[in-house]
């Protein structure tokens, strides 16, 4: 089960990341900026055949290959242009700016256009005078549900005004108002980059473009008339026997007005929220933490202070660096023997008293029921009876009850009452005396030395201890130590 300190801040992650989702799903206004184009951009937009991103543009006709009598679309992907405001109450309003560049390759023709358009794909047959628009057989339909502003670069036609100009077109490549730029120092096909902004209020279309000199026109004009909801944004154009490159080098597109001022409420809603969601997601974790901290504290210290007291007088404890670096990480040329428990290589180190004391590894601890077996037999005199049977009764009793007498000893609970290395070697070699084990095996004392007392504990319990000719053990249970 999950601590309540870790279950809090789940709490607190969660509803921050719910208001944040909620946030940003209330607003429907369409807003994006593109200072320049690469590839990484490509999956924002379709495009036509042919049409892409090349030279850090928008190539709205291809760029490469055979250039004549083609067109092309490209649109913005990723969302439509909503045609009413939330409230429905009043067209929405936007603003897009954009910087084009028409290149001439084989003289210049035909032009290109910002698009307002329900039908995204691009028309067949519509390169040369019809710029990507419509073609003979779609031009002047309703059906077409498409606005555009044009830069044309190719007068076709007696309806075209001129090589140069810009006009309003719905549903037809016959502009339905259209101004000159060569009187105004403004050649839309010289090569040179045009800033122009665009922007619609609901009421009217107005344009400005900078080329050293600027022009400013407007149309009134209400979309609802020619467009439904889910508007698509994006450039058309053509070339026809003469080409060009027809290029946007960046593009910005927002809403105005009623959604920009909703956006504005609901971003300046958001960091409010969350100046005060996340200083209280910190504030509430660092003080669960410390309550934490504050609970634990007297069992955590209980517990080290045991381990230091274990430490100073329990057995002693090896890291597993240290055994690595004494047995030459376990190298088989420390291989003290094999049995049937695994290899056991050992590393002698100096102990107290000038002893020496083995630190065995790679190795089992006999299964304590051969112990209790062994305790057994020597208690009931029988010692002799623990030599192994492959021996056929060839042995001598006398040695059979030193070794059983050390072995006993060796594995005695309380490790201080153990016979070093040395005096273990001596008894084996007839040097010492066999040891003195207990007839009944002994309980574990701790410590292993001392007179009989009992240890409190905080947060852990009672320690008893035993001392002298009293036998007494200890067992730890999970809140607190107890024995007899």
């Amino acid at each position: 089960m999950a601590s309540p300190f870790y279950t809090g801040i789940r709490r607190r992650f969660a509803l921050l990341v719910s208001a944040t989702l909620i946030l940003f799903g209330t607003c429907s206004c369409l807003q994006f900026s593109y200072p320049s184009f690469g590839t990484a951009n490509e999956a924002d937009f379709s495009f036509s055949a042919g049409a892409g991103i090349a030279d850090g543009a928008l190539q709205i006709t291809p760029s490469t290959g055979d250039l004549s009598h083609r067109s092309g679309r490209v649109c913005y992907a990723r969302e439509t242009l909503k045609l009413w405001n939330r409230k429905r109450t009043a067209l929405t309003s936007f603003r897009t700016e954009f910087v084009l560049n028409i290149l001439p390759r084989n003289g210049t023709g035909e032009g290109m256009a910002f698009i307002l358009t329900n039908n995204p794909e691009l028309p067949r047959n519509s390169s040369g005078q019809w710029l990507g628009l419509v073609n003979s057989q779609t031009d002047g339909s309703p059906a077409n549900r498409i606005v555009a502003v044009e830069f044309d670069t190719r007068k076709s036609g007696e309806h075209d005004h001129d090589d140069n100009h810009v006009g309003l077109d719905v549903n037809s490549v016959e502009s339905a108002s259209a101004y000159p730029l060569s009187n105004l120092s403004i050649v839309l096909s010289s090569g040179a980059d045009v800033w122009v902004t665009i922007e619609y209020d609901g009421a009217a279309l107005s344009i400005v473009a900078v080329q050293t000199y600027s022009f400013m026109y407007s149309w009134a004009g209400d979309l609802s008339q020619y467009l439904t909801d889910g508007i698509t944004v994006g450039f058309a154009a053509s070339t026809g026997d003469f080409t060009e490159l027809n290029q946007i080098k960046s593009w910005n597109f927002t809403t105005l007005g009623d959604d920009a001022d909703g956006r504005w409420r609901h971003r300046k809603k958001m960091r409010l929220l969350l100046a005060y969601l996340i200083p209280f997601a910190i504030a509430g974790s660092f003080l669960a933490f410390c309550a934490w901290r504050r609970l634990t504290r007297p069992r955590r210290l209980a517990y080290r202070n045991l381990e230091k007291m274990i430490d100073a007088q329990g057995p002693v404890r090896f890291k597993f660096r240290e055994l690595r670096n004494a047995t030459a990480n376990f190298s088989s040329d420390r291989k003290l023997g094999r049995g049937g428990f695994g290899t056991v290589p050992v590393a002698a180190r100096s102990y107290r008293d000038g002893d020496d004391e083995a630190s065995f590894g790679r190795g089992r601890q006999p299964p304590m029921h051969i112990v209790d077996w062994a305790w057994r037999l020597y208690g009931e005199g029988r010692a002799e009876d623990a030599a192994d049977a492959a021996l056929g009764g060839e042995f001598d009793p006398a040695e059979v009850d030193r070794a059983v007498r050390l072995a006993l000893a060796c594995c005695h609970p309380n490790p201080r009452e153990r016979p070093s290395m040395r005096t273990s070697v001596q008894v084996l070699v007839g040097g010492a005396g066999a040891p003195e084990p207990p007839l009944l095996k002994p309980a574990f004392v701790w410590p292993p030395f001392g007179e009989r007392q009992e240890i409190e504990l905080a947060h852990v319990g009672v320690l008893f201890t035993g001392g002298g000719g009293h036998s007494s053990f200890c067992s730890l249970s999970s809140t607190s130590f107890t024995g007899r």
